[in-house]
């Protein structure tokens, strides 16, 4: 299972969407889906490494 964190929570016409840590085999697809959908949005990601 992979970790995924938000620096900045994301507003949108009155509601707050934050990215919840610990999402299954669908959260890199979605997040692609979802940055594609709203380019002017200009929102990144990247995968969390692990320190251990």
């Amino acid at each position: 299972m992979q970790a995924w964190f938000t620096e900045h929570a994301i507003v949108q016409n009155g509601s707050t969407w934050l990215v919840r840590r610990i999402w299954g085999r669908a959260t890199e697809p979605t997040l692609i889906t979802l940055r594609d959908a709203f380019p002017e949005a200009k929102v990144s990601f990247q995968r969390a490494t692990s320190s251990a």
